[in-house]
């Protein structure tokens, strides 16, 4: 570890740099700070919720619900999971589900918090005759409570963004299913992550 002089003498150097410069050096190392910390007591939701214009597999949104839920289970982010199966019960009647606001689907699921996640743009497909696979989404995140209250983000009406990319790969690697796949779990870990701290050089949640 630095000894005290040179620790003093960092501090010093970064004081002399303009403010974005020294933001950036000291923003490289340490840890990230949860954006947002869940309540552990209460019943957490995760509601993914793809727009009329994305085109996503039927099972995508309680995919990627679910595999959300098990990252905040597994770091210990939240102690009560409500199970997708509440949510997929719900969409069943579809005429019903589509006049419903996040605080109806919290109430129905017996959630007291929900994590929406706004998918606005899914995309997993094959290029150069099936050759290539890729894969990118894109998500808007917010939390409300169960009267519809916004938690989280305060300074934002449509939520935080998060993306995820996998670059393409020869299908004979990787096929159509093993980048969705990815995509998954690269989505959820990085929606995920909002509400933990975490070290930038971690290799897993730094993705």
């Amino acid at each position: 570890l630095p000894c005290p002089a040179a620790k003093l003498s960092l501090l010093l150097a970064l004081a002399a740099l303009p403010g974005c410069q020294a933001l950036y050096f000291l923003g490289a190392q340490g840890d990230m700070p949860a954006q947002f910390t869940l309540p552990k007591e209460k019943r957490i939701l995760v509601f993914v919720d793809p727009r009329p214009t994305v085109t996503a597999p039927a099972d995508f949104p309680a995919a990627l619900g679910d595999a959300i839920g098990q990252h905040l289970y597994k770091y210990g982010l939240a102690d009560h999971i409500v199970a997708q199966e509440r949510l997929t019960a719900l969409r069943r009647d579809a005429n019903r589900f589509a006049h419903m606001g996040i605080a109806d689907v919290a109430h129905a699921a017996d959630a007291d918090i929900v994590i929406y996640v706004d998918l606005i743009t899914y995309d997993v497909s094959a290029i150069s005759d099936n050759s290539i696979a890729q894969g990118n989404a894109h998500v808007l995140v917010k939390v409300l409570d169960s009267n519809g209250t916004r938690l989280y983000p305060k300074n934002s009406t449509t939520g935080t963004e998060v993306a995820a990319e996998i670059e393409p790969a020869f299908t004979s690697e990787k096929d159509i299913a093993g980048v969705a796949q990815d995509l998954t779990n690269l989505l959820a870990l990085r929606v995920g992550r909002l509400f933990q701290s975490y070290d930038r050089q971690d290799a897993v949640l730094s993705k």
